[in-house]
C-alpha cells in the first residue's frame, strides 16, 4: 500500500502532494494571483496553443492556473479513496 493511500482521511485533506512540482518545494502549496503566464520560448508558446507535448502548463487563470490544477488533483485523489472518509472522521 503506498504512503497516500494508507494516510487518514484527515490527513489528506490538510497536507496536498504538491512537492513534486514545485521547484521550491515548500511545504505549503503556494497560492498563484497571476492571470496570465509567460513562455519560456516562443516554440513553448506555439505548442501550448497546439495542444503538442512540451508545450508550457499555463497561459491564462481563466483556462488553468497551478493553483486551481493543485486543488483539482487533491479532490480527486480523495474522490478516489470513497465515501469512506465520513466513517474515518467519526
Amino acid at each position: 500500500m503506498s504512503k497516500q493511500n494508507s494516510q487518514d482521511i484527515r490527513t489528506r485533506c490538510t497536507h496536498v502532494d504538491h512537492m513534486e512540482s514545485d521547484p521550491y518545494r515548500t511545504h505549503v502549496a503556494p497560492i498563484y494571483q497571476s492571470s496570465t503566464f509567460s513562455f519560456e520560448s516562443v516554440e513553448a508558446g506555439a505548442k501550448y496553443f497546439s495542444h503538442e507535448e512540451g508545450g508550457a502548463s499555463h497561459c491564462y487563470s481563466r483556462i488553468a492556473n497551478p493553483t486551481v490544477q493543485l486543488l483539482e488533483n487533491a479532490m480527486a485523489d480523495l474522490e478516489a479513496h470513497g465515501s469512506g472518509g465520513q466513517d474515518e472522521l467519526e
